[in-house]
């Protein structure tokens, strides 16, 4: 009978350090998984800065109209029907 208990007990402790390193494990790639999630985070963020873009905009021959340049145009519903049958006609 002790025989027994002693082996459940071992079996036991040898269950408890295997769930241990388990969880280690999982909390290790948890952290490991943050680091690169940081990472991506922060080159995304590097190449979507607004120098790098402006740049890739002026490279590209692209300019920053003044305040007085930008003019707003306004559609009525007869616009928008005729693009509407214009996109239907190409199968668009």
């Amino acid at each position: 009978m002790i025989g027994i208990l002693l082996t459940g007990i071992v079996l036991v402790n040898v269950l408890t350090v295997s769930y241990g390193a388990m969880a280690s494990r999982v909390e290790t790639n948890t952290e490991q998984l943050e680091r690169q999630n940081s990472i991506l985070t922060s080159a995304t963020t590097r190449s979507l800065s607004m120098p790098r873009v402006r740049s890739a905009a002026a490279e590209a021959g692209m300019i920053v109209p003044a305040i007085t340049e930008i003019q707003y145009r306004e559609f009525g519903p007869e616009v928008f029907a005729a693009a509407a049958q214009r996109l239907a006609a190409e199968g668009g």
